[in-house]
């Protein structure tokens, strides 16, 4: 099987702890990304996702210019090696409920596997399997050529 470090993202979005929660909200949102990864000296120590936006900002009942990301991020994070296998992370997220695993190298981040990228990766494996089945004539007309 293959390696995480073969389809994890390299740029990797990342804030501090002490930052407001609007701006990395801003950052999320001008980046296009779900989630940011929550860093001390490039070493990982929490994740903020969209959910922790949606459903922990609204529990903390405070005020949003004062709340810190440390405050809502969510805490402690796995993390996987990239040298770790594609199917061990797929497991891994499946079993612990989790869409993205920051992959990590001597504890610093070096990148970000997401359950899109892994779903994108089995995608790719099927087709390839499926049309190296097919004849000539059933190639033509599969749908995912």
């Amino acid at each position: 099987m293959e390696k995480v470090i073969r389809i994890m993202s390299k740029k990797v979005k990342t804030v501090s702890k002490n930052k407001d929660i609007i701006s990395a909200a801003k950052i999320m949102f001008k980046d296009n990304v779900s989630a940011v990864v929550v860093v001390e000296k490039n070493r990982p120590i929490g994740l903020l996702t969209e959910r922790d936006l949606a459903v922990r900002v609204l529990d903390k009942n405070k005020d949003l210019k004062r709340l810190k990301v440390s405050d809502i991020m969510t805490t402690p994070i796995l993390t996987v090696a990239p040298d770790a296998d594609i199917y061990y992370s797929s497991e891994m997220m499946r079993k612990n409920r989790i869409k993205k695993l920051p992959v990590v190298r001597n504890g610093i981040l070096i990148g970000i596997v997401t359950q899109t990228d892994i779903l994108e990766y089995f995608r790719n494996l099927r087709k390839k399997f499926v049309l190296k089945n097919l004849n000539q004539k059933e190639r033509k007309s599969y749908p995912i050529v």
